[in-house]
């Protein structure tokens, strides 16, 4: 069979570019590590809502700062983030899951669902 150039150079371009793995963005790497503390964030939010130790206060300020998490989660998958915006969410984040941390310091906070699910699941598996 003979090929022309012009189905060949298509053909080689694809071959060529559809191949090579992406290089993630600097706004991919931002967006991975900020869903990334979202993630690990709304879990100690979750485990602190659970144990029942904090003051009414606490509380309201843990409600708070669960709201703004919830609002950045809706806009981290947003597609034309620019890399600043990320940064600042980043940064915010950063601060909500440092106050989180510093609320529960000290204090034995519940297993959250999947915890206890993970733990379940290794237990049944030991040899007794």
């Amino acid at each position: 069979m003979k090929y022309s150039p012009v189905t060949l150079i298509p053909s080689l371009f694809l071959a060529v570019f559809a191949s090579a793995p992406m290089a993630a963005t600097p706004v991919d790497v931002c967006r991975a590590e900020a869903t990334a503390t979202l993630a690990e964030t709304l879990k100690t939010v979750a485990q602190a809502k659970s144990n029942g130790v904090l003051s009414v206060d606490e509380d309201n300020a843990l409600k708070t700062m669960e709201t703004n998490l919830k609002n950045h989660e809706k806009r981290l998958p947003f597609s034309g983030l620019p890399l600043t915006e990320c940064q600042g969410i980043k940064q915010e984040l950063d601060s909500i899951k440092s106050a989180v941390v510093n609320m529960v310091a000290g204090r034995k906070l519940a297993p959250s669902g999947a915890d206890v699910e993970q733990s379940q699941a290794k237990n049944k598996f030991k040899k007794k």
